[in-house]
């Protein structure tokens, strides 16, 4: 660490990017796809995989993640639940 961070009071491993700060913001493409994300598995019979593909995750299980942070409950769920109702 450089003498100057030091007596600053910096941490060494503990800077913040302007990336995590911007990374907070919810930009509206995001939303959309949260919005089609939550949407999908409720109103067709596509797999999970496709939803997740569609919809920009990597995979199902990141989808599934995504899901149960935003949602607390994961899409195969969701799709039961408002097949039930």
């Amino acid at each position: 660490m450089h003498p100057a961070a030091s007596a600053q009071g910096a941490v060494p491993g503990r800077r913040t990017s302007g990336k995590r700060a911007r990374s907070a913001e919810v930009r509206p493409e995001h939303s959309r796809c949260r919005t089609t994300a939550a949407r999908l598995p409720r109103e067709s019979d596509l797999p999970l995989t496709t939803v997740a593909a569609r919809t920009g995750y990597g995979s199902e299980f990141a989808l599934a993640k995504a899901s149960k942070r935003e949602f607390g409950l994961a899409p195969g769920g969701y799709r039961r639940r408002a097949r039930a109702a």
